[in-house]
């Protein structure tokens, strides 16, 4: 989980994160949790929250989907 791993490693809360990005901390511990799928707009938000590259939890995002979708299939 990109997010959460960037919330360790920068020493910041989910509370934090969520008021920077101008969400409630219920939605973005939603998020966190796997119980909402953010959209493009919430992740440039988290984006431009994090100090990242517009864009980079999309591709980060996809990824992820993308893997969980292949796991187990012999392809």
């Amino acid at each position: 989980e990109p997010i959460r791993e960037w919330l360790e490693r920068e020493d910041r809360s989910q509370e934090w994160l969520a008021r920077k990005a101008g969400m409630g901390d219920t939605y973005l511990s939603a998020i966190l949790n796997d119980l909402r799928h953010p959209g493009p707009k919430i992740l440039r938000k988290l984006d431009r929250a994090m100090g990242l590259p517009l864009g980079t939890l999309m591709v980060l995002y996809a990824q992820t989907e993308l893997k969980e979708a292949n796991d187990g299939h012999d392809g």
